[in-house]
């Protein structure tokens, strides 16, 4: 037996041993009466209740047989949670990097399950929703957050509600709906170090008796927190987008309910840069930098140049643009038939990026990519719903289209194109400068052009049928149909020779089918026991990334989980303590991996194309109590083990016995709150903390292409008055000005890693008034 799985055995019985042992102990440090004690204890809190629609219908957290981390708009807002991917800091197993910059399109992991592909006909193994609707492209997926009700993370494959592309779990947002009953709303502003500006506001109520509205908008700004040292070079990594919602609720009759949303957002950043790491030695032999001289910063590229500034200063000859606009809206309508409910909900979104890179962060113009998509989505679904006194059942079927045109453009060598012109002098098409416009003359480029038009349909079904009070069994399946068609044109040029064009026109069909069987069994009111073995699967397609020949763009086939998990949730000490746990085993067949190979000298390929097996074990532990009126502690954890038991790529690479990307052994969060009565209002003190052990950010688990062990910490301290209608808080964030690593990416063919450096230290105001 190998000593990680022995090793993560031990944590995770550590862990359950300590939880369990500090129970008892929990209930002797009750407050005893003595002569200086009141004679009236202080009503001491409980933990709230909250109701989640992970099974696509109301049920409190605790009656849900399946592992989820549910937050609550009001303490995203009071951990500063200001983006979609943010919430990863405060949710045990997710863990989000960013492989094309801070503010771009995320690659998403829950339990180590995901997919760390940038290109934009990419989809995750992580469902993304928002109110019900599920957000098929990447490029939309890194969204602002305001005016939630709450988000909610459920691990595990979800195929027989959510169906494609949910092997590895699926996060939901929900936003707040129009109230009918008062008229209500709040604004929120802060400002903090770089100049950020936040502002966000929501207001709406009843219009008429039966019509209720909510508007809803956040704008967000901050100068740049990279100082680019490149002669007329500006504060990169900045921020300036907004975004806004318009909802209208309309409930004609006591059987039918109907909710109209409309949202939109626009970003108009400066492309986050990346921190240049030389790999080639520096004595000009061009052989490879070891790992200590990697990690020492003495290499080269393949132009020569070493980065000695830090993680907050670059040199960029190129300072692109990052430009995204997204539109959606959604129409769901809810009938109430005898004991049935009908729901329909139909949705359409739309996204339109532009994102131009320095690709090499140096002064040097060796590499640079322009990647322009615009992709939109039409979904459909219709569910059948009963209730009787000892089951529950829903039906439905299930539609998308989906659309995806890309037209990339990569720029390399143009540093060396005054020698190449003085050999044979001739005109050279390709390049952009900062402001688009195409200029000067590479040494060769690719451009990539494509479309891919994607159509699935499903039918699904899932029944809860109690068999005593006590025992309760699931069991749910759906089969999907999926067809893909993709269409490609390549133009590859090189001065040496004419420039061959070629084109690729392939389509994919598939049947699959996912489900669960499940059951739980609750011995007491207050403790929950289930046990469930579900099967997940992802969509096959086609590869978006560059290529300079045919045969790197075979199609991939789907990637399926069948998973088996335990666990159990608990509420003790009337509501004051809870404790969810979950034990789990996947068995992972066909997985989707994505790697970087170096195929010849300065020739680079990315191969996206299927794993022959993984298996991943570990565990997840919440803990919540208010052990004191007023004090709120929550913290998690995951120990996780995953490892490729059978691969090697189509380049002939074997990783097998690799761990994944983007999964640490172990992962802690946690916030404490503590809240009393001071003066005409009340003050709040929070910390909160993540943690996470060792990630390696490609497949070949490489150490310079990895981020170590690290922790972030966070503050804030808050006053409100007047009943809570208005508050003032100071915060601050990565107290400790932790400096690590969010994502890296391997150019070594080129003589260097990109490697993306997470958000430093800030601090700042904020003011909220309520009304």
């Amino acid at each position: 037996m190998s000593l990680a799985p022995r090793l993560l055995r031990s944590r995770f019985a550590f862990a359950t041993a300590l939880q369990l042992a500090a129970l008892p102990a929990f209930a002797q440090q009750a407050p005893a009466p003595s002569a200086s004690a009141p004679s009236v204890a202080e009503p001491v809190d409980t933990i709230e209740e909250i109701v989640i629609t992970t099974q696509k219908r109301a049920q409190n957290l605790q009656d849900v047989p399946i592992s989820v981390t549910a937050i609550t708009g009001e303490e995203i807002s009071n951990l500063g949670i200001g983006e979609s991917v943010d919430i990863a800091a405060q949710t045990p197993g997710l863990t989000i990097g960013f492989p094309s910059g801070e503010t771009n399109t995320p690659a998403i992991f829950l339990r180590g399950v995901g997919l760390n592909d940038y290109n934009a006909n990419s989809n995750g193994s992580v469902g993304w929703y928002m109110d019900g609707v599920y957000i098929s492209q990447v490029t939309s997926q890194n969204f602002q957050l305001f005016d939630l009700e709450r988000v909610e993370v459920a691990r595990g494959p979800q195929g027989t509600l959510y169906g494609r592309n949910t092997t590895g779990g699926l996060v939901s947002f929900i936003s707040n709906k129009p109230n009918q009953e008062e008229r209500a709303g709040y604004l929120r502003a802060s400002y903090g170090k770089w100049d950020a500006v936040k502002l966000e506001g929501a207001y709406g109520g009843p219009v008429t008796d039966t019509l209720a509205a909510r508007l809803s908008l956040a704008y967000n700004r901050a100068d740049g927190y990279i100082d680019n040292e490149f002669p007329g070079g500006h504060d990169n990594n900045d921020a300036d987008n907004w975004a806004g919602r318009f909802a209208l609720s309309w409930q004609p009759s006591e059987t039918i309910d109907v909710l109209f949303n409309v949202h939109g957002a626009q970003n108009r950043s400066l492309s986050a840069q990346y921190e240049h790491q030389g790999t080639q030695d520096p004595s000009g032999s061009g052989s490879s930098c070891s790992l200590s001289q990697i990690q020492s910063d003495v290499c080269i590229d393949a132009l020569g140049y070493r980065d000695t500034k830090n993680n907050e200063r670059g040199e960029y000859n190129l300072e692109g643009d990052l430009d995204v606009d997204t539109f959606g809206t959604f129409l769901q309508v809810e009938f109430e038939i005898g004991e049935l409910t009908l729901t329909s909900l139909t949705a359409y979104e739309w996204v339109d990026k532009l994102f131009q890179e320095d690709t090499d962060a140096s002064p040097n113009q060796l590499i640079e990519i322009e990647y322009v998509n615009d992709g939109w989505e039409f979904t459909q679904e219709l569910r059948l719903a009963a209730d009787s006194e000892n089951y529950h059942w829903q039906v439905g079927a299930y539609y998308l289209s989906e659309r995806v045109r890309v037209d990339n453009f990569l720029d390399l060598f143009r540093e060396l194109r005054p020698l190449v012109e003085s050999i044979d002098p001739i005109a050279y098409p390709g390049g952009f400068d900062p402001g688009g416009a195409a200029v000067g003359a590479p040494i060769f480029f690719s451009k990539t052009h494509y479309s891919q038009q994607v159509e699935s349909a499903a039918v699904f079904g899932q029944l809860d049928y109690d068999f005593t009070e006590k025992l309760r069994a699931t069991i749910g399946g759906r089969f999907t149909w999926e067809a893909r068609d993709f269409k490609e044109d390549v133009a590859f040029q090189e001065p040496t020779f004419s420039a061959p064009v070629f084109g690729l026109t392939d389509d994919v069909d598939f049947k699959e089918w996912s489900g669960k069987l499940g059951l739980d069994y609750r011995p007491v009111e207050e403790l929950l026991l289930y046990a469930s073995v579900s099967r997940g699967f992802k969509s096959g397609g086609f590869s978006g990334a560059f290529a300079f020949d045919p045969a790197e763009l075979p199609a991939f086939d789907p990637e399926t989980i069948l998973a088996y998990e335990v666990g159990g949730k608990w509420d003790l000490f009337d509501k004051r303590l809870r404790l969810n746990a979950g034990v789990f085993y996947y068995d992972y067949t066909d997985l989707q991996v994505f790697t970087t190979v170096n195929v010849a000298p300065s020739v680079i390929i990315t191969i996206l194309d299927n794993a022959g097996q993984a298996k991943i074990y570990g565990s997840d532990i919440e803990l919540e109590m208010t052990p004191l009126s007023g004090l709120h502690v929550a913290l998690g954890a995951e120990f996780l083990h995953t490892e490729l038991t059978r691969y090697t790529n189509d380049a002939g690479v074997n990783y097998t016995g690799n761990e994944l990307v983007f999964a640490p052994g172990v992962s802690l969060n946690g916030r404490v709150r503590y809240e009393r009565s001071v003066g005409p209002g009340t003050l709040s003190l929070q910390t909160d903390f993540n943690y996470q052990d060792r990630v390696f950010f490609e497949t070949g688990n490489d150490r310079a292409l990895s981020q170590g062990s690290y922790g972030l910490w966070n503050g804030r301290v808050a006053y409100r008055f007047q009943e809570g209608r208005y508050e003032a808080a100071v915060f601050a964030r990565n107290l400790l000005d932790r400096n690590y690593l969010a994502s890296a990416f391997p150019l070594s063919g080129l003589g260097f890693n990109e490697q993306m450096w997470g958000h430093p230290r800030t601090f700042g105001v904020e003011l909220t008034a309520r009304f």
